[in-house]
């Protein structure tokens, strides 16, 4: 008689790209997770390394790996995490940076909620992300639950990503991560469900400005150089959403990406004056357009939706000015939204 193959509880995709000096740290990180190694499968999608000879290192560890290539010069993480997902096996997939590395016991503290859960349905668990620095050897900033943002995310392959055919967007080349987060909310949005929120920190988030996707090209930075793929990332899953006038939750998001990209504009300006970024304002200019004609939001109504709340709006700034560094915004609000659309 045949015998059921057992299905791995978790598959982790990690995209790299030349990782021989960091993701042997990531990998000694999953020998101290207290679960067997058979329930952990490990996708290694190569993002045309100089060299595969690292992948004789990562099998010495014995653990379930499985390597791909992508076949472009583009390199795009999402590209890689997307040809990821045509090998993932588990029942949860988790994405990892070849740089970064779980807490002692991550998976075994998820696998004993999802144990203790039954057979409640669950989509995402969201857990928190540390941000840490290696040379230090200091974690300086934790990213918690927030309305918006999950993070540290497990996702439900049989729920989730299978039914509603959850990917990344091919060929954006940074937020990546962004567009896919912001994917999965806007279909639990529309399905009326919500994520499941696991108060620990299970992975270290190892900020490297000198990553191949994070490097800029010149000394306007990475979040501008990359602005439109930014706002890409963080609406265009809401979009259609936010055409019903009674979906409030996909026209928060909407506007909510608006109101980042004042803040991160507004941040310049403060810092280094706004002659260089003309192009920004245009693009900012051309989405508040896109709301106005689009979406049936007038100058009025995203002024005063924003208004209304001054928790979330000052959190939003809050957020912006961690990325930034602290700074005054020189235009309100309202002053920003009705300048541009004159």
């Amino acid at each position: 008689m045949r015998q059921d193959i057992k299905r791995n509880l978790f598959s982790l995709i990690i995209p790299c790209h030349n990782p021989e000096k960091t993701i042997g740290r990531l990998f000694d990180s999953l020998t101290r997770q207290s679960i067997p190694k058979d329930e952990i499968e490990i996708i290694v999608v190569d993002d045309n390394s100089d060299s595969l000879e690292y992948r004789n290192m990562l099998q010495a560890y014995g653990f379930n790996l499985i390597f791909a290539e992508t076949n472009t010069n583009i390199h795009c993480p999402g590209n890689t995490r997307r040809e990821g997902m045509k090998y993932v096996s588990g029942e949860w997939v988790f994405f990892c940076d070849q740089d970064d590395f779980f807490e002692n016991n991550a998976l075994f503290k998820v696998r004993e909620y999802i144990k203790s859960q039954g057979d409640k349905t669950m989509y995402v668990i969201s857990t928190i992300m540390r941000c840490y620095n290696p040379d230090s050897d200091v974690c300086y900033h934790d990213h918690i639950h927030k309305e918006a943002w999950l993070h540290g995310k497990w996702y439900s392959m049989d729920n989730l990503i299978k039914p509603f055919n959850i990917n990344f967007k091919e060929d954006l080349k940074t937020h990546e991560d962004i567009y896919f987060n912001t994917l999965v909310l806007s279909y639990l949005f529309r399905i009326g469900h919500d994520w499941d929120y696991l108060d620990i920190c299970t992975y270290r988030w190892c900020d490297n400005p000198e990553s191949l996707t994070r490097k800029p090209t010149t000394d306007r930075g990475y979040l501008f150089e990359n602005f439109n793929d930014y706002f890409v990332a963080a609406s265009s899953p809401f979009w259609e959403d936010a055409k019903d006038v009674n979906n409030m939750a996909a026209r928060n998001q909407v506007i909510m990406a608006l109101l980042h990209a004042y803040f991160y504009y507004e941040c310049v300006s403060y810092l280094y004056g706004n002659g260089e970024y003309a192009d920004i304002v245009v693009i900012i200019q051309n989405y508040l357009h896109r709301m106005v004609n689009e979406l049936n939001m007038d100058e009025k109504f995203i002024i005063d939706f924003v208004y209304a709340n001054a928790y979330k709006y000052y959190r939003v700034y809050e957020d912006c000015a961690s990325i930034n560094v602290g700074f005054i915004p020189k235009t309100s609000f309202r002053d920003f939204v009705f300048k541009l659309c004159d």
